[in-house]
């Protein structure tokens, strides 16, 4: 049957179910925001990962890896001159006293020895550890930009096709992996190599029969490495796939937060993010599981073939295969071999890591665009002049998303230079499409477009668009200053005076006149209003003086005052220059050389305004529905706003604003380079950043036992995990101590296999247990940080989405820097598994050390205990190191984490003004911090790694010299002096070790620091609180005596003159100037701001005690300026304006009634066509046309409407104003208008100017009035 919805129990808001007729029950829950898998790259090979690499860092990386191979051949060398004092006091015994005299000199030379040798190994762990580490910074940071140039390279039909993964979540949690697997990572692997060849060359000497043995079985380990590294790369990838998604999801919400917010999207999106997150989770699960395994078994087959070695070595020694004194050296070469090779499985996972997530990174590098590049196009003519002919000849075309649906059908059309010629039609007809093709964002399917004769396809891409300024639909400023964003417009120098002379033109320059840093201010989201956007946007394209002018409604969002003077200005600055315009406010073209009509993708009209209307055909009727009424007394040249006192007299004009003064001062202006950019916002943030490290501060104490609370539910994994670190911590001295004890056993007179076999009969249960024992430690910890992780990231973004919107505002809060926090959540769980597990095996590790150490030497213990404070202070300074580094490193990388978002995001806007290799640039200098920063970690803070390194040296010089003054004066003997030294070394080694805790710590502190420091926010507007919610919602509302400021704003945007009433089911209109208040005033209704001073209520009560989702925005429907459209379908994005039940048919009727059904039906999949990231497949109107439709759904008793005819065509607008019309009837409407054809039915009309309502009244009292209103209405008058 026709469907039916029935919502679910939720505190916030139900969802929705939409069901189909003739189709099963389809949940609004269950939409599909997550896009399918990317098509599968080929697997890169491990060496390429260096691909990127210079031959100056090859050099330092063959450095790196010979000094940590020193460092590798240093252990088994130490070893061995110990192993040659146990073979001789085995071999000769201890009642020879001249013999014990040599031994003990022999002791004192082999101290200075391991002196020597702890120098050594601190030098090379130095070096290997800060080369390592440098180039791998130094390699990642060029990945990072050459992954950036790569993406803003490819064509837009690239980004079309991406479907919502987030290219920049690769950047933040991919690029890690990276860092690690060919930096410090390799260190270890190569001393693991240093190892291997000492141990072997040491073995091979002693007994190349007992060596080939042990080795004959090492392809079962090399096997077992090779499927670590196969299957870690694997569930590498998926993890890192499904992460991708999932942050789409979550920088959807954010990109759209006002969206979200005007609906009450909050739960929904939360529920859409954990669903993807499950998908993480279970990806994260099974990659612990599975590398538990592999890890276990690899040390359970390596303590197997120990065993055998052990068992035939003793089977040797009993037939007199070989002498005992061999056969010693050689199992203590493997044991170290074997010691070294237990790490291996840890570096190949790592290794394997940054294969997985190097692939789709390098595949994308390595892979150019098809047709352009900043590169790519070096062969093609370059465009020094233009003269501005511009051919379309038969041209079809279709977008790669929807290749289905014809845009372009045979277009064909000549302009001549210096013409300008106006595309008109409705929307979705393939009018922008026509200056997508001329600026070579897509290619035409067949036929050309050229400029002066030459195919736009052979023109350097480059060249093509510095000729051309453009200005879009919508508007895109970055976050820069407003000179800078208006200086990106052009590639050359300007004069100061030219410069204020164009923003006066594009009728910016008075409203950036009062901003305290005048054309300094930095723009932060929010604190502009549509039409200032827009106007900064056409001083930005007048700046670079173009051959071509291409204007996509770009006055759209301008008041009719503001549009009468910049298309006054662009009428004059079209002189001269080809010059294309795309409206649909007639009014603005009616002077055009040419208007073309396109209907459907068919050029079905062509001549100029007076022609056209002459016909009578679908331009007459286009220009009749934009017809005003008003007197014929109107005079028009009465000022368009009455004189308004100015709240201070010391800012007439930019003389009195210092910085303008000083710009003008300036021998010419030009673009900041991206250093000087990057050193501006970190001075800004500088103290912001300063204020938050303070407040972290107060809570940093308790992040662990926060952290270990919020683990409760997984406590029992958390505990089993422990047990298995613990019994992993006594693998390595139960293989040393047995090992000792078979030695022992083979040099004692007697029986040697039965004393022998007693303990290696052991070996096969501790390897049974190894295997357990790491299994089990690896797969609970995996589970237990993806679940909590998972709890975490939904915490955090559920507290994201009840913010208050100023927090969205703050620069700090960035888009880029908010998905990183989410993105490092995953960091805080192991502030407890990690460190629970490395505290567990370190305790039992050197409880199973010291014990045999206390037994043997108790004095010998006690000193060399005395080494245990120096160890620890090298581990606290690793911490400290560590911990300042990530505080200070944080701030940077979030600062490139949001200039490479804005940048992807806004690609088709850097691509108009060909400035991709400024983003570049630009990203690359906010990564020169961060890069700073690791450099000083590199080389700095590696002195501590090099003297936890030297402990076991250390250990060893300091037992022989103590050893040896014990012996002397009787105190000890040989055996119980080398035990307790062997032991302590165990120990020492251990607690050295502790490195890796240290380590641990210190990123899950930051982690947590900073994911709870979001978490922990209180809102100051709180949409979850309960409050007010009236049983009958009434609509009326009221402002009196409001002062309000932006939170990011300098000067406020009311000063306590604003008053205004808006009548229950009654329609009121709002127009003036752009930046008057207007936009204000639907954020104040929707309590996305609280005023400063003054009353602000609706239906009575004041809105400050509503129940912001229940009492309040649930009454209300928003359409705004800029419509924000979600990747799903047509459907689903009507459908989620609804919080009740809605059908199939509701969804119809509504796009009906907001004319989406007249293109929807065009297309293959109809209603389930996905309109893309931000609605990128379908055009402006389209996309308005579907907002409307998802505000009428809502069937809201308080209808906001903030420009929301502004891109539709004319006729679409009167169909859609009907339908608005209908659906104000019965309820309250409040709609900002610059086009006032749309609003002169309205029962009311507010003219607001600098704060302050100036006129109010009908439509009919207002022009009679001959004021204001009236003049306005003159000059749109058709």
């Amino acid at each position: 049957m026709a469907g039916r919805v029935h919502p679910e129990t939720s505190d916030s808001m139900p969802p929705t179910v939409i069901d189909v007729p003739d189709q099963d029950d389809v949940s609004v829950d269950d939409v599909q925001l997550l896009p399918k898998p990317l098509p599968e790259y080929p697997t890169i090979p491990i060496h390429a990962l260096w691909r990127f690499a210079t031959f100056g860092e090859w050099c330092l990386m063959i450095i790196a890896a010979f000094a940590s191979m020193a460092a590798g051949v240093i252990n088994p060398v130490a070893i061995m001159s110990v192993g040659d004092m146990i073979s001789s006091y085995f071999k000769f015994g201890s009642s020879d006293a001249a013999l014990m005299s040599s031994i003990t000199k022999s002791m004192y030379d082999k101290g200075i020895l391991f002196g020597g040798l702890a120098i050594a190994v601190f030098v090379a762990t130095y070096v290997s550890r800060s080369l390592w580490i440098y180039t791998a910074e130094k390699q990642c940071k060029r990945i990072s930009i050459l992954y950036l140039r790569r993406i803003l390279e490819k064509d837009m039909a690239w980004f079309d096709l991406q479907q919502g993964t987030s290219q920049t979540a690769r950047l933040a949690k991919d690029l890690p992996l990276i860092k690690a697997g060919i930096g410090e990572n390799m260190g270890s692997l190569f001393a693991f190599v240093g190892t291997l060849i000492t141990a072997l060359i040491i073995s091979f000497k002693a007994s190349w029969k007992l060596t080939l043995v042990m080795l004959a079985l090492q392809p079962l380990l090399i096997f077992n490495g090779y499927a670590i590294i196969r299957v870690q790369a694997h569930m590498t990838k998926k993890s890192g796939d499904a992460y991708a998604r999932a942050a789409s999801v979550a920088e959807q919400a954010l990109t759209g937060i006002r969206t979200v917010y005007a609906f009450s999207l909050q739960q929904r999106f939360v529920k859409r993010y954990a669903d993807s997150l499950e998908e993480v989770r279970d990806a994260d699960r099974r990659k612990g599981m599975i590398a538990g395994w592999a890890i276990g078994v690899f040390n359970c087959l390596l303590l197997l073939i120990f065993s055998f070695g052990f068992w035939y070595a003793t089977q040797m020694v009993a037939n007199k295969e070989i002498i005992v004194t061999d056969a010693v050296v050689v199992l203590l070469s493997m044991m170290v071999f074997a010691a070294s090779l237990m790490s291996v499985p840890t570096g190949l996972s790592n290794l394997a890591s940054a294969q997985a997530a190097a692939n789709i990174i390098y595949n994308i590098i390595a892979n150019p665009p098809t047709s352009q590049g900043l590169d790519g196009e070096r062969s093609k003519a370059k465009l020094s002049s233009v003269a501005g002919d511009i051919s379309f000849r038969n041209v079809h075309f279709s977008y790669p998303a929807r290749p289905n649906v014809p845009i372009l059908k045979g277009l064909s059309v000549d302009i001549q230079s210096g013409q300008t010629v106006a595309f008109v039609g409705g929307s979705g007809s393939g009018k922008s499409t026509t200056i997508a093709l001329l600026q070579r964002y897509y290619e035409a399917a067949s036929g050309f477009v050229s400029v002066d004769g030459q195919d736009v396809r052979s023109i350097d891409i480059s060249s093509l668009r510095m000729n051309i300024g453009a200005v879009g639909q919508e508007p895109v400023l970055f976050a820069l200053t407003i000179k800078q964003n208006i200086l990106l417009g052009t590639h050359e120098d300007v004069a100061p005076d030219r410069f204020i002379a164009v923003c006066k033109m594009a009728q910016c320059h008075d409203f950036i006149s009062k901003f305290p840093m005048g054309y300094d201010t930095p723009l932060v989201e929010g604190m502009l209003s549509g039409g200032q956007k827009q106007r900064i946007a056409i001083a930005r394209a007048l700046i670079k003086n173009p051959n071509i002018l291409l204007l996509d409604e770009a006055t759209s969002a301008l008041d009719t005052k503001s549009e009468k003077l910049v298309q006054k200005a662009l009428d004059a600055a079209s002189h001269g220059r080809t010059t294309l315009v795309i409206a649909h406010r007639l009014s603005t073209i009616r002077n055009a050389d040419m208007i073309c009509v396109l209907d459907n993708g068919v050029l079905v009209e062509q001549g100029t305004h007076d022609q056209l209307y002459a016909q009578n055909g679908i331009y007459t009727q286009l220009v009749n529905k934009q017809k005003l009424s008003v007197g014929a007394g109107t005079a028009a040249s009465d000022p368009l706003y009455p004189p308004v006192p100015e709240p201070s007299a010391e800012i007439p004009g930019y003389e009195a604003n210092a910085q303008i003064r000083q710009m003008l001062e300036e021998p010419s202006l030009a673009l900041d380079s991206p250093d000087v950019i990057a050193k501006q916002v970190r001075l800004r943030l500088k103290e912001e950043s300063v204020k938050r490290k303070i407040e972290a501060k107060e809570v940093e104490g308790k992040m662990y036992w926060r952290v270990n609370k919020l683990m409760k539910p997984e406590k029992t994994q958390v505990r089993w995990g422990t047990t298995g670190a613990a019994f992993s911590g006594m693998i390595f001295p139960g293989f040393a101590l047995i090992l000792g004890m078979t030695i022992a056993a083979i040099m004692k007179p007697g029986d040697i296999k039965e004393a022998a076999y007693k303990w290696i009969r052991v070996m096969p249960g501790l390897a049974v247990a190894s295997l357990l024992s790491k299994w089990g430690q690896i797969k609970d910890f995996a589970r237990v940080n993806a679940q909590v992780t998972m709890r975490l990231r939904i915490a955090l973004f559920e507290n994201l989405l009840r913010q208050e919107m100023g927090f969205f505002d703050a620069k700090s809060n960035a888009i880029g820097v908010l998905t990183n926090k989410l993105g490092g959540a995953e960091g805080v769980p192991h502030l407890v598994t990690d460190v629970r597990g490395e505290l567990a095996q370190l305790a039992f590790t050197i409880m199973f050390g010291i014990a045999p150490s206390f037994a043997f030497s108790v004095a010998l213990t006690g000193v060399l205990l005395c080494l245990v404070p120096f160890i620890l202070f090298a581990s606290w300074w690793q911490t400290t190191a560590m911990s300042h580094f990530a505080e200070s490193s944080k701030d940077a990388v979030d600062q490139a984490t949001q200039v490479a978002i804005e940048s992807i995001r806004e690609v088709k806007t850097l691509k108009a003004l060909s400035r991709e290799d400024f983003a570049v640039k630009r990203y690359e200098a906010f990564l020169a911090k961060p890069f700073s920063l690791s450099k000083r970690n590199a080389f700095t803070d590696s002195i501590p790694y090099g003297l936890q390194s030297s402990a076991a040296m250390l250990t060893v010089c300091v037992g022989l010299f103590a050893g040896k003054a014990f012996m002397d004066s009787g105190k000890a003997e040989l055996s119980g002096v080398l035990t307790a030294i062997m032991g302590m070394l165990v120990s020492m080694l251990s607690i050295a070790g502790s490195a890796g805790l240290s380590e641990c710590y210190a990123r899950g502190r930051f982690a947590a620091r900073t994911t709870f420091g979001v978490i922990d926010r209180r809102t100051q507007i709180d949409s979850w609180k309960s409050g007010f919610v009236s049983p009958e919602f009434r609509s009326n509302f009221a402002f009196r005596d409001l002062v309000f400021k932006y939170p990011t704003a300098e000067e406020p945007i009311f000063r306590g003159e604003f008053n205004l009433v808006g009548s229950e089911n009654k329609s009121l209109a709002l127009v003036g100037p752009s930046g008057c208040g207007k936009s204000t005033i639907i954020g104040l209704l929707q309590r996305w701001y609280d005023a400063t001073a003054g009353t602000a209520s609706v239906g009575g009560a004041p809105i400050r005690d509503y129940d912001v989702l229940k009492g309040l925005r649930c009454n209300m429907a928003l359409v705004g300026q800029e419509p924000i459209l979600f990747d799903m379908t047509i459907a689903e994005n009507i459908a989620w304006g609804s919080e009740n039940a809605v059908t199939r048919d509701d969804i119809v009727t509504a796009a009906r009634q907001a004319n989406v059904e007249s293109f929807v039906a065009g297309m293959p999949e109809g209603y389930e066509t996905r309109v893309g990231q931000k609605g990128g497949h379908l055009s402006g109107g389209q996309k308005q046309r579907i907002a409307i439709a998802r505000a009428l759904i809502r069937k809201p008793k308080l209808l906001l409407l903030d420009e929301a005819t502004s891109a539709l065509d004319s006729t679409s607008e009167v169909q859609v104003q009907k339908a608005i019309d209908a659906a104000a009837a019965g309820r309250t409407t409040v709609s900002i208008a610059h086009r006032l054809s749309t609003i002169k039915n309205f029962d009311a009309i507010a003219v607001v100017h600098e704060g302050r309502v100036v006129e109010y009244g009908t439509h009919d009292e207002l022009v009679k009035l001959d004021g204001v209103y009236a003049v306005m209405c003159k000059q749109q008058d058709l």
